[in-house]
């Protein structure tokens, strides 16, 4: 238990050594996570608060830049359908690449200058990144939309919910939820740094605020999959 630990925190250190993201990669980031943010502010449940055509042009601007409105407006279920398994894929792609790295680090399988574990590390480190700003709201519209399901509502198309496939989807969005948080929690609790002379963008003092944004994160999208109906 305590060696599995200990590779942990070696291996989190090694991916923040190897960090290739760039500050300006970073600032987009940031801003993409900041608009995704923003849309729960003119989303169309507050329709009521946006009555003028200004408001509506602001909203409708940034409506299509959001993943959900793509999931809940697309007339047909293949769009649900394939970002479902491409999300649940990737989970499982990203938990088998980090135990596969804890593996080789345990058995001393790793190998000095490898130049494929070299651009793993930093492939792995990228995603962690990409992990804690971007991804967090799709992943969980699409792990949401496959746990709740109505007859009526256009996510699903032409499958009936409670039975059929829908058991493999809800399947998949259990296991891909509970994946999902679980990298995110390891990312958000050991992949930081705190050095105020580091060099890696998101370097920072010790603060709540990705706490805040993933509660955010997580609330949000929950709320409007159940309140899909507002489409």
């Amino acid at each position: 238990m305590w060696s599995c630990k200990t590779q942990t925190f070696s291996l989190i250190h090694e991916l923040l050594q190897t960090q290739p993201t760039p500050a300006w990669l970073y600032m987009i980031l940031i801003v993409i996570e900041s608009i995704q943010l923003l849309w729960y502010s003119v989303h169309s449940n507050y329709a009521f608060l946006w009555n003028s055509p200004s408001g509506a042009v602001f909203q409708d601007a940034i409506k299509y830049l959001q993943f959900d409105a793509f999931l809940h407006l697309s007339t047909s279920g293949a769009f649900f359908t394939a970002a479902l398994y491409a999300a649940f894929g990737l989970q499982v792609f990203v938990v088998l690449l980090f135990l596969g790295l804890l593996l080789s680090r345990a058995t001393k399988l790793k190998k000095k200058g490898s130049t494929f574990l070299t651009y793993t590390l930093k492939v792995l480190g990228l995603y962690m990144v990409v992990n804690n700003t971007i991804l967090g709201i799709p992943f969980l519209n699409v792990f949401y939309s496959a746990l709740y399901c109505q007859d009526d509502d256009k996510i699903h198309d032409s499958i009936t919910c409670y039975s059929g496939i829908y058991w493999l989807h809800l399947a998949i969005g259990v296991i891909g939820l509970v994946l999902f948080l679980g990298v995110t929690l390891l990312v958000q609790t050991l992949f930081i740094e705190r050095n105020p002379f580091s060099s890696i963008p998101f370097s920072s003092p010790l603060t709540r605020i990705d706490l805040l944004k993933l509660v955010f994160k997580i609330a949000l999208p929950l709320y409007i999959v159940l309140d899909y109906q507002v489409f």
